[in-house]
This record gives structure tokens, C-alpha cells and sequence, in this order.
């Protein structure tokens, strides 16, 4: 697939995963934790620091649904395939090896405007 297929599809995977993990965490640990206070707090302030908190969790949930699914949705609209060199499917180790290593070279650690020139690499 072309490097702006494989980027949107994983835009796409990292947005609505962002928000499905940022419910559930809202919804489970919400009124119960100081965790809420500390969100409202620094998501104006820092939103850095909540964007590398969010990160690494939706990439574990992203491995998560390629592993049950075989695919996620974004890699599924653009026709993208993640398999090995023997065409067999990844793992969840090597997906979330692969999601640890696209985290840090790829997405550059969630840093906006910076991980866009590094997919494009």
C-alpha cells in the first residue's frame, strides 16, 4: 500500500480508537477517581501530557481488534492487509511490537505536526 493509504488508515484507527478508549475510561473511572480532575486539569493546560497517556492505550486496543478481527477498520476501508513475509497473520506480540515501533518512528511519540512528516518517512 502507498504511504498515504497506510497513513490515513492509521489516522483514521487512532482517532475513533482515541475516542473509544477516552469513553470507556470515562465512563469506568470517572466518578470514581481523582484521574477525572487530573484530565479536566491538564487537557487545557497540557494537552501533551494527555495525548502520551491516551497513546500507548489505544495502540494496545489496536492490536487488540487486529488480533480478534484479523483487521482493523481504517486498514479494512483503504484495502490494506498487515501480514508477514509468509503472508501469515501477526501475532498480538508482533502487532503490539510493530504498534510499540510505529509509536516511537511513525507517530513520534503522538507529538501533532511532527508525526505527520514521520509517516510520510
Amino acid at each position: 500500500a502507498s504511504r498515504w493509504r497506510r497513513y490515513f488508515a492509521r489516522m483514521f484507527d487512532t482517532i475513533w480508537e482515541t475516542l473509544f478508549v477516552s469513553y470507556v475510561l470515562g465512563f469506568l473511572l470517572g466518578p470514581y477517581s481523582p484521574f477525572t480532575e487530573w484530565i479536566l486539569k491538564n487537557s487545557i493546560s497540557n494537552p501533551i501530557a494527555v495525548w502520551l497517556l491516551y497513546c500507548p492505550i489505544v495502540l494496545v486496543v489496536d492490536a487488540i481488534i487486529y488480533k480478534i478481527f484479523g483487521n482493523t477498520p481504517g486498514k479494512y476501508i483503504l484495502c490494506i492487509i498487515v501480514v508477514q513475509n509468509n503472508n501469515l497473520y501477526l501475532n498480538l506480540r508482533q502487532y503490539l511490537m510493530r504498534n510499540l515501533s510505529l509509536w516511537m518512528s511513525g507517530l513520534a511519540f503522538g507529538f501533532p505536526t511532527i508525526n505527520l512528516f514521520t509517516m510520510m518517512r
